[in-house]
C-alpha cells in the first residue's frame, strides 16, 4: 500500500497493507518519493517463494496467524504463529513455488524442545492475533463490535495494549 501526503490516515493505510498481506510505504514529501520508490522496487525485486501452503503432519495445531501466508521476498521473511496440543511429533511441511518450480521442505518438530527462554513467543502470537482482529474491527461495518470482546480478553490475558485496554 502506498500513502502520499502528510494527511494520510495511517490507521486505515497500515490496516490495508496488513489485510493485503503486504507492506506499507509512505511518502510525506517530494524528497521522499525517489527513496521510497527504490525501497519498494528492492522489496519486490526478489520473490523467493509464492503460492505458499503450510501443513502440520502428526500433531494438532490451532489459532494459526496469519490464516493466509503471504509471498516470501528476500527483503521480508514470513512469520507464522500458532499453538499446538499434545506432544508435537512429525513435521511442518512448507510448499510453494520458486524460480525453479515446485518447492517443498519438511521441518521436524520432535527435535525442538520447549524452553523458558522462548516465553516471549506467546506474546508475539497474541500481538499478531490482536492486530488481525483489530483490522477486522476497524472495517466499520455494522458487526465490527463482534471482535471487541476477544480483543479485550487477549489484551488482559497477555497484558498487551489494545484499542480497548490500557495499563498504568
Amino acid at each position: 500500500a502506498f500513502g502520499i501526503g502528510s494527511s494520510v490516515n495511517r490507521h486505515i493505510f497500515e490496516g490495508l497493507a496488513n489485510a493485503g498481506m503486504g507492506m506499507h510505504f509512505l511518502i510525506t514529501g517530494q524528497g521522499d518519493a525517489e527513496a521510497t520508490a527504490q525501497k519498494f522496487r528492492k522489496y519486490i525485486q526478489n520473490p523467493v517463494l509464492t503460492h505458499i501452503a503450510v501443513s502440520y503432519d502428526k500433531f494438532e495445531t490451532y489459532d494459526i496467524e496469519p490464516l493466509s501466508i503471504p509471498d516470501v521476498f528476500s527483503e521480508r521473511p514470513v512469520l507464522i504463529f500458532g499453538k499446538y496440543r499434545g506432544n508435537p511429533s512429525g513435521s511442518i511441511v512448507l510448499k510453494g513455488t520458486n524460480g525453479e518450480g515446485k518447492y517443498e521442505t519438511s521441518l521436524p518438530v520432535s527435535t525442538v524442545k520447549a524452553s523458558e527462554d522462548n516465553v516471549a513467543l506467546r506474546y508475539l502470537w497474541a500481538r499478531e492475533r490482536i492486530r488481525t482482529l483489530s483490522d477486522y474491527a476497524s472495517t466499520g461495518y455494522d458487526g465490527s463490535d463482534e471482535y471487541k470482546p476477544e480483543i479485550i480478553k487477549l489484551g488482559l490475558k497477555y497484558n498487551l495494549l489494545t484499542s480497548y485496554t490500557s495499563f498504568i
